[in-house]
């Protein structure tokens, strides 16, 4: 594992440092100390708690990196690994759906379907039982999870699975908005976005949001407003957060702190959809063009 956490690290660092050119170096810094911050929590939860999250963050963006490339069966294998925690995984399926990396897809669950039946041939269980164990171990997580809680007192019994439903939803409309992106990891931004919010994905699983994070950062230049509400929005999550004015995982408590991390990502989704949906833009711009030549 510490093997595995390292490799991960060089590789995020790798790839930060690729897209991140600043010319001036306040800014540069300003930058580098947003990304600290926004993830400084989930690299301390994997490092204590030996957690899978920074190694399939690193798994994570290596599928973007050979998907850019056009390597769709690497891609699916390293993909077969983000499966180690489907609650992760399940939702990045999404994009490579709407993107049409059917290749990817197939060579993944070719090997998720391999490993299962080995599982249950050394286990002497059906496969079926050993896949049905997966939302049991995550019960007790479940019962935790804020936004599952209050969509229980709505709707009853059923209400985490309308919460969870509820987040695939809005990670599917927003993968289609920005299935245009010239950058593949952009067209997984809004799939990344609800990945701690739709099922029991802990705090040390947030890592995975610095493609999100690191959106904002690229983005500083055309969108300046929206870059400092973020740095706002992140002053005020470093109070509740680090100062223990509320906890992590209850709401008063984990609700301010879960909610102010979601507008921040909520942002940089906003960002990606309103750069790549130029056809939307385009005609939104000739509909102006029209009204302003109309008497």
């Amino acid at each position: 594992m510490a093997i595995l956490y390292a490799c991960s690290l060089i590789w995020i660092c790798k790839w930060i440092s690729e897209r991140l050119q600043e010319k001036d170096r306040f800014y540069y810094m300003a930058d580098i100390l947003f990304l600290l911050s926004m993830s400084v929590f989930p690299f301390l939860g994997v490092c204590c708690f030996m957690n899978y999250g920074l190694f399939l963050a690193g798994c994570a963006l290596l599928v973007f990196t050979l998907l850019q490339c056009k390597h769709e069966v690497l891609a699916g294998i390293v993909f077969s690994l983000i499966m180690i925690k489907p609650q992760i995984g399940i939702p990045l399926l999404i994009p490579l759906f709407i993107n049409r990396n059917y290749k990817t897809i197939a060579v993944a669950g070719a090997i998720c379907i391999m490993e299962t039946l080995f599982a249950a041939w050394k286990l002497d269980k059906s496969p079926v039982e050993l896949i049905l164990q997966i939302p049991q171990i995550g019960a007790p997580f479940l019962r935790k999870d804020f936004f599952g809680r209050i969509a229980a007192g709505i709707f009853g019994a059923p209400g985490s699975y309308v919460s969870m439903g509820l987040f695939l939803a809005i990670a599917s409309a927003g993968s289609f908005f920005v299935r245009n992106a010239k950058d593949i990891w952009v067209r997984f931004l809004p799939a990344i976005a609800i990945i701690p919010f739709w099922v029991y994905s802990q705090f040390h699983d947030w890592i995975i949001l610095l493609p999100c994070y690191f959106y904002i950062v690229k983005s500083r230049e055309k969108y300046p407003v929206l870059y400092d509400l973020s740095f706002c929005l992140l002053f005020l999550w470093g109070v509740f957060t680090f100062c223990n004015l509320v906890e992590w995982y209850l709401i008063g408590k984990q609700g301010i702190a879960s909610a102010l991390h979601l507008a921040i990502v909520a942002i940089g989704c906003f960002m990606a959809i309103s750069d790549t949906n130029e056809k939307w833009n385009m005609s939104l711009l000739n509909i102006k063009k029209r009204r302003a030549r109309s008497p």
